[in-house]
C-alpha cells in the first residue's frame, strides 16, 4: 500500500517487521532521551510510568526502566520526509507524541491513533492540526477496556 514504511519501536524485545525501515527511538514531545517503562508484556511498554487501562486484567507491571532515545514527529518528518499516513500505538503517550507535530505536513496526512482513555486530549491535538472530523473506531479486541479505542482522521 505504501512505497516506504518507517516503524519506530524503542522496546528491544520487539522485532522489526519485514520490509520496514526500523528505528529504535521512541516518539515523544521533544527529541533527546527519556525513560522507557518496560512492562511484563512488550506490547504494554511506554514512556509513561502508569498504564491507564491495563491489559484486560493481565499484569502490566514495570519489569525494567531503561533510557531510550526520543524523537518528535517534526524531526521524523524532516528526516524521512512528509508522511502520508501515521499510525500511533504508544500505550497512553499519544497526547505527548502529538504535541511534537507542528509542521504543516501533519495537516495533510491520514492518522490512525490508538487511544487509552485520552479521547478529549487526542481530539484537541488533532483539531489543532486543522482536522475537522475524527472517526471513532471501537477497539477490535472483544474484551477491550473502556476508553481503549481508535481515532481515524483524514484531510
Amino acid at each position: 500500500m505504501f512505497e516506504r514504511v518507517v516503524s519506530l519501536e524503542p522496546d528491544a524485545r520487539c522485532h522489526p517487521p519485514a520490509g520496514h525501515e526500523y528505528d529504535r527511538r521512541a516518539v515523544w514531545n521533544e527529541s533527546g532521551e527519556s525513560v522507557l517503562y518496560r512492562r511484563t508484556s512488550a506490547l504494554q511498554s511506554s514512556l509513561l510510568p502508569a498504564h491507564e487501562i491495563g491489559d484486560n486484567g493481565a499484569s502490566v507491571d514495570i519489569v525494567e526502566k531503561t533510557v531510550v532515545p526520543c524523537v518528535t514527529l517534526d524531526d521524523l518528518a524532516v528526516q524521512y520526509g512528509p508522511p502520508d499516513f501515521i499510525k500511533i500505538d504508544i500505550e497512553g503517550a499519544e497526547v505527548e507524541a502529538l504535541a511534537g507535530a507542528t509542521l504543516p505536513c501533519f495537516s495533510r496526512c491520514r492518522w490512525l491513533i490508538e487511544i487509552h482513555a485520552t479521547r478529549s486530549e487526542v481530539a484537541q491535538q488533532i483539531m489543532r492540526l486543522a482536522y475537522q472530523q475524527l472517526h471513532i473506531i471501537p477497539h477490535p479486541h472483544p474484551n477491550a477496556a473502556l476508553g481503549h479505542e481508535w481515532f481515524f482522521a483524514e484531510p
